[in-house]
């Protein structure tokens, strides 16, 4: 299929129909797997070789506080050998002082003609390739990460990159893939309750994955069954029904909702997790059936080694990096199972499955000059699900390790709407019960929520524990900062001595630089 059938045949699709088919400046028109799409002109610096893939096509996309059409000029100088353009734009007037043969196909809108390159190079070249979607309200990233790790045991895998997961990040994500990628796993984020019904239209997944739904975005949505709406699209709008889904049978809504599904479309139902618990709750699934068998905690390594069993002939055994990533190891373990990945013989998954735990999620850092001091960092994002989830699994490490002294470092959990006063006074009584339990404790609160969060824990902040910051900037120039910093530098009197600095916030906060900090 050439790339201007590809956009006539798909775009209807997503923008409703077109008023005419769009048009190409010239007759050169590539087939769709000879293509190459940029969106940014930087991506044509970085761009390696792809001897099958050589024709450079930018796409103008067109935001609040950018326009690409700005940049065609630059990127045809580049090597562009074509461009798609929005019609009347006022910009597309500079097309002409090229040579004729510069492919130029004008589109009602760029971002919509992005979308629909990618649905038909899913449909139309990556026809061999094994596409995993997976989506939850948090944990997306982590669970991405096990599964390409996974996954690379069996084949060449590709994967969402960073958090490239709405419209323009799937869409990015499936037309870098290479056709003779085996397994795509691809990362889909939801702000609006509709957001995942064309990421699933253009993804057309074999295996669909859920982590969990819990109370995020809520800016965008207004309430949680709006999110979970939103969230179970990722099974119901599939275009051909996938083998499996896979998602946590501790959810009863989750649950509730594909069964009752089940009655009107024949789907298979994946393995259903709880979380919470040891045993796993079993659902049949194509005669299969899969449970926990044993469960131990390592420490101060914090690997969680699992023991799971499925039927009587699939055995596996794995270390899960902590607690706090329990559940989304043992979903990426079972869209192996489902492919039978593992064989049907006793396995011990070990090398690169077993790894460090993702950065800034709920990683445990020993400092490499002061064993006695810890670093857990978990600051890639927040919402207060995962906050109380690591909140949850600090507690079990530090009783584990017997700690001694210990810092909590919270931030803003932003795009809550209207309950961001609630929930972060919630916070706020979560660690006053950790006030209430622990001995040496400090906690340091930062962001412009930091009141509500105070509110919670009925301190005020003069209280010699409790310190409240507006920024990170602020926190790292006050005094009890310089105190954490000199108590890394301290030699421990007894074994034990043992002090664990705790942080989480939203990505936004910054609080990455307060890691790198305290580790060098």
């Amino acid at each position: 299929m050439d790339l201007l059938t590809a956009i006539n045949t798909t775009l209807p699709q997503l923008m409703g129909h077109l008023d005419q088919p769009c048009a190409a400046s010239c007759e050169n028109i590539p087939d769709l797997a000879q293509c190459v799409f940029v969106t940014d002109t930087r991506q044509m610096q970085n761009r390696s070789g792809d001897h099958d893939r050589d024709f450079v096509i930018f796409v103008p996309l067109v935001g609040p506080h950018y326009d690409g059409h700005d940049f065609i000029d630059q990127a045809l100088a580049q090597g562009a050998k074509g461009c798609l353009y929005q019609l009347h734009h006022p910009h597309c007037r500079i097309l002409d002082a090229h040579h004729a043969d510069i492919l130029a196909i004008g589109v009602p809108d760029t971002l919509k003609a992005y979308q629909a390159v990618a649905w038909a190079y899913r449909a139309h070249v990556l026809t061999q390739t094994q596409v995993i979607a997976l989506s939850g309200s948090c944990g997306k990233t982590t669970l991405k990460s096990y599964l390409v790790d996974m996954l690379r045991a069996y084949g060449q895998v590709a994967s969402t990159q960073d958090n490239q997961n709405n419209a323009i990040g799937v869409s990015h994500t499936l037309l870098a893939t290479s056709a003779d990628t085996d397994y795509l796993v691809c990362e889909m984020g939801m702000r609006h309750k509709t957001d995942l019904i064309e990421l699933v239209h253009m993804a057309d997944p074999h295996i669909c994955v859920l982590s969990c739904v819990e109370k995020t975005h809520l800016s965008c949505v207004q309430s949680l069954d709006e999110i979970y709406e939103g969230k179970l699209e990722l099974f119901f709008q599939t275009q051909s029904p996938p083998t499996y889904w896979v998602a946590p049978g501790s959810d009863a809504v989750i649950t509730a909702q594909i069964e009752e599904h089940r009655h009107s479309q024949a789907v298979e139902v994946g393995y259903f997790f709880d979380q919470h618990e040891d045993d796993l709750k079993e659902a049949e699934c194509g005669g299969d059936r899969i449970k926990v068998v044993s469960k131990s905690v390592d420490y101060p390594h914090g690997q969680t080694h699992v023991t799971m069993s499925c039927g009587d002939q699939i055995r596996i055994q794995m270390a899960v990096d902590s607690i706090h990533c329990f559940a989304a190891k043992i979903l990426s373990a079972a869209v192996c199972v489902v492919w039978r990945l593992l064989g049907h013989e006793i396995v011990r998954l070990h090398g690169s499955v077993i790894r460090a735990a993702v950065s800034g999620r709920f990683s445990l850092i020993q400092h490499p000059h002061h064993p006695h001091f810890w670093i857990i960092d978990d600051a890639y994002n927040a919402s207060p699900a995962s906050m109380k989830a690591g909140l949850d699994s600090l507690h079990d490490f530090v009783t584990a390790l017997r700690v001694d002294s210990c810092t909590i470092i919270v931030g803003d959990m932003l795009e809550l709407g209207e309950q961001q006063v609630h929930l972060h006074d919630q916070l706020g009584i979560w660690l006053r019960v950790w006030l209430q339990r622990f001995g040496k404790l400090r906690i340091m609160i930062c962001g412009d929520l930091s009141s509500h969060v105070l509110a919670g824990l009925r301190q005020s902040s003069d209280q010699p524990h409790v310190s409240v910051y507006s920024s990170t900037d602020e926190l790292t120039d006050s005094s009890e900062w310089l105190e954490l910093l000199a108590l890394k530098e301290q030699t421990p009197v007894r074994d034990h001595d043992t002090h664990v600095v705790f942080l989480k916030a939203s990505h936004s906060l910054g609080f990455k630089r307060l890691v790198d900090i305290l580790i060098n």
